[in-house]
């Protein structure tokens, strides 16, 4: 649990690399074994096709409070 908190931190959050799926993914695979089916990745992975209408800092988690 520790190496995953230091790894899904607010600063390397990244909407398609490092998002919430991917720690839970992370979790469930150290604690069962069995990693999330791909349905879990479907919702982030269609944002691809409009990440150049979103903004930056949502994309790489480096918004402004």
């Amino acid at each position: 649990m520790i190496d995953l908190g230091r790894k899904y931190t607010c600063g390397q959050y990244h909407i398609f690399k490092n998002n919430c799926n991917h720690f839970s993914n992370e979790l469930a695979l150290t604690l069962t074994g069995v990693g999330l089916t791909n349905d879990f990745f479907n919702s982030t992975n269609c944002l691809k096709y409009a990440c150049c209408c979103l903004p930056k800092g949502l994309v790489s988690g480096q918004w402004e409070l």
